[in-house]
């Protein structure tokens, strides 16, 4: 393994967690998204820091985008989480479109 395509798929990889869009037209982020397609190496590292990660690595319209791999406790939530998640009590007090406030109780202040 050579260390300049590990640089290269370790920068891929910290672009990709960050939320920076590696995009083939991307001004600077381009020659990322075909070293990652044009280097079989630096493929591969990618492809197996995701899978040790438990992310999945997704491509649309010549762009790279990741998501939590199921399961994933770090990078993802549950289905109980978003489930039981009460904006109101998280939020504090919320202001409704009319102008409203209400308190963690759902009480208009």
């Amino acid at each position: 393994m050579e260390s300049k395509n590990l640089d290269k798929a370790i920068e891929i990889y910290s672009k990709l967690i960050s939320g920076e869009e590696i995009c083939k037209k991307h001004p600077d982020n381009g020659p990322l998204y075909d070293e990652f397609y044009g280097n079989a190496e630096v493929y591969d590292i990618v492809m197996n820091m995701m899978k040790k990660m438990n992310l999945s690595l997704y491509e649309y319209d010549d762009s790279l985008y990741i998501t939590a791999g199921e399961g994933n406790r770090v990078f993802g939530y549950t289905n109980d989480d978003n489930v039981s998640y009460d904006p109101l009590k998280t939020l504090g007090a919320i202001t409704l479109s009319g102008g409203d406030v209400l308190d963690p109780s759902g009480k208009s202040i």
